[in-house]
């Protein structure tokens, strides 16, 4: 039984205030594109239902390590799912007032010179938005995570009471109680053991200092050696109290907040489910007993019965934080989440188009570039650098000799330091391959694939005046 009980994924305890929007804001974002996308956020991002999915999409592809001590977290391509990088942008420009601007440094690189004004614009709403957002944080008492389908059923207001062994922070001690064991007054100001001289039954309460007091118990009896005034007894006091109140605001799952209207106090979960609705606690479980069973999988049957349950009855007020974040981004759009996952805008730049997987930028890379010639293993990638080891007079890209397998491993470090450490992302058009996704570092190398990341076009030299006609040569 013992090892079975360890095995019980026991929800944690409530977490308390302070609430910090920087450990809420991946989850808030992932819960609004997604409700977003099932029609039940009941608000308009004014971004597609395939926008908005690509956004929460993972990497399917063979995994890819993630940018190495990177110094901003807006250095590198985006790694899968961009929602991540995103929540993380979002809140660093909350936090700083500004959007990070990398590539400022780069000679020669101009940006569409209405972006500035846009910038401003979107920084006001970020900031307007963000505040009303951690208002909402800086008012919530309580975190809680409850799994689906439950989360689904408190959100759409199926389930209006949420269950839990009362364990942990559920129950708190404070300062002094005072009671009468017959006409002993007795004076606790923490657990701890005391003598009476009576009876073990439940003392009567005389006074104490915290109106949200629930209930007392004297949990463990020992016999002492006996005194004159009769058998001494010592037990071990338990005071009991809710610090869930009636009123208090709830965070659940990070994103959605509910507020408490009544807290109950039951010994066990079949009490709870007999003494409650059902369909309040526990929507679409047809029996108690199922019911029980649901609970027996986080708790034990001895834990509860140590500690008790409580039934906290909920509900939905108007000041969500989701709301605040859904407003922000149908303010930023297409252009101002492109902004924020590293992009500049320059004449040509498509900004409802989003990076390609990592993984696909490397596959593409990594292609024969000679796949119909027997014995040939040289890579697109490898014969594209090939090109480019002898325009740098600085030996950019390094030596670029060997075996057909040294040049492929070379090229891919080489493609590979790009990926991590690009500081220049955009996502334009560009005579002849049309629509391409390319990066550049902040002393202008880069690499440059279509749209899709399903074709490597090439590496690219730093930007410079004539450099076409000088064959880039530099």
């Amino acid at each position: 039984m013992e090892e079975m009980n360890d095995q019980r994924q026991q929800p944690p305890s409530p977490g308390v205030r302070p609430i910090k929007a920087k450990d809420c804001i991946e989850e808030l974002l992932k819960f609004t594109l997604s409700s977003s996308i099932d029609g039940t956020l009941g608000l308009d991002v004014g971004l597609s239902k395939d926008y908005c999915s690509k956004l929460l999409n993972d990497d399917d592809g063979p995994e890819i390590n993630p940018t190495p001590n990177a110094s901003d977290i807006a250095e590198g391509v985006p790694t899968y799912p961009l929602y991540k990088r995103l929540a993380s942008t979002l809140y660093q420009s909350l936090s700083f007032g500004a959007f990070s601007r990398p590539y400022d440094r780069m000679p020669l690189m101009h940006e569409d010179s209405s972006l500035k004004h846009k910038e401003v614009a979107w920084i006001a709403l970020v900031m307007e938005k963000g505040s009303e957002l951690i208002n909402v944080l800086e008012n919530v008492d309580f975190e809680l995570h409850v799994q689906e389908p439950f989360f689904s059923q408190l959100k759409d207001g199926m389930k209006t009471v949420e269950g839990r062994c009362a364990v942990g922070d559920y129950n708190s001690l404070h300062q002094k109680i005072k009671f009468i064991i017959g006409t002993k007054l007795i004076t606790i100001f923490a657990e701890e053991d005391f003598t009476i001289y009576e009876s073990p039954t439940i003392p009567v309460i005389e006074s104490v200092e915290h109106s949200s007091f629930q209930a007392f118990e004297c949990v463990t009896g020992v016999r002492g050696s006996g005194l004159s005034l009769g058998r001494e007894m010592v037990f071990q006091v338990r005071r009991m109290e809710n610090r869930i109140f009636s009123g208090a605001l709830i965070l659940f799952n990070k994103c959605l907040v509910l507020q408490v209207q009544d807290v109950r106090r039951y010994a066990s979960f079949l009490e709870m489910l007999e003494a409650e609705s059902l369909t309040k606690v526990l929507p679409g479980v047809q029996t108690i007993e199922e019911g029980v069973q649901i609970y027996r999988k986080f708790y034990s049957e001895e834990k509860e019965k140590l500690n008790g349950v409580l039934a906290i009855g909920v509900t939905k007020p108007a000041a969500q934080p989701f709301i605040s974040l859904a407003g922000m981004l149908s303010g930023l759009s297409y252009g101002g989440l492109q902004r924020l996952l590293g992009f500049v805008h320059t004449v040509g730049t498509t900004v409802e188009a989003l990076p390609p997987p990592r993984s696909t930028l490397l596959s593409s890379f990594m292609l024969l570039h000679n796949p119909n010639v027997k014995g040939s293993t040289l890579t697109d990638g490898a014969r594209a650098l090939a090109k480019h080891v002898d325009r740098s007079g600085s030996k950019y890209w390094g030596p670029f000799n060997g075996s057909d397998s040294t040049k492929n491993r070379l090229a891919k470090d080489a493609i590979s330091h790009l990926m991590a450490h690009c500081c220049w992302q955009n996502m334009h058009v560009v005579p002849p391959h049309g629509v391409v996704y390319e990066i550049r570092t902040a002393d202008g190398y880069g690499a440059r694939w279509s749209e899709d990341g399903n074709e490597f076009i090439g590496f690219l030299e730093p930007y410079m005046e004539d450099g076409h006609s000088n064959r880039w040569k530099h």
